[in-house]
């Protein structure tokens, strides 16, 4: 029985952990390039100020992922 879908998914065990992870920084990179360049003209909207105001934003956020993450720690196989 072929299962190919389930290199898509990072597996109960993580087995698939270095691929999810680098596919991940791939996505967020692209990203950050496409932010850097498609409007290059325009003025800087987080300025150091801001990003030194950020930390308890980062926390909320981290703290939401993690909750949401719990949703997939359950096992599929009951």
């Amino acid at each position: 029985m072929e299962n190919k879908h389930l290199a898509l998914f990072l597996g109960p065990k993580a087995e698939n952990a270095n691929i999810f992870t680098s596919t991940l920084i791939d996505v967020v990179q692209d990203y950050i390039h496409c932010r850097r360049n498609y409007y290059t003209g325009d003025s800087l909207l987080v300025t150091k100020e801001v990003q030194g105001d950020k930390e308890p934003e980062f926390d909320r956020l981290q703290q939401g992922v993690t909750e949401m993450m719990s949703l997939f720690l359950m096992s599929p196989n009951g």
